[in-house]
């Protein structure tokens, strides 16, 4: 299993927004599944069997594309901009998944393989 993972924001039309994990010229783009994953499983936040998202946070996170963000594996991932678009502080977060933030906000309780 891959020890690193990635994190975005699903915005409807099959499409994603990430924060790119690139050392030089990181950025936030919106891309479809297979350029978000290289082709690994896409876990989808689901409250029993049914995929649950939020419009605001979707909206946040499209809002943000296209600006240029200096990466940081430790202090500048993608799990702080996932954190930034739930509107909560990345402190704290961004060394681990923030699973449990999105679970308070998203009244999520499991995640499901996105069938693609």
């Amino acid at each position: 299993a891959n020890a690193f993972s990635h994190t975005g924001i699903y915005v409807g039309g099959g499409q994603i927004v990430h924060l790119t994990g690139k050392f030089n010229g990181s950025r936030i783009e919106k891309c479809a599944s297979q350029g978000f994953s290289g082709g690994q499983i896409i876990f989808v936040s689901c409250q029993g069997t049914r995929a649950v998202g939020n419009l605001d946070i979707a909206q946040r996170a499209l809002s943000l594309v296209g600006q240029a963000r200096d990466y940081h594996l430790f202090k500048n991932n993608c799990h702080g901009f996932i954190t930034e678009c739930l509107g909560k502080s990345a402190e704290g977060i961004i060394a681990r998944k923030p699973s449990q933030e999105i679970g308070q906000i998203l009244k999520m309780d499991c995640w499901r393989v996105w069938a693609q």
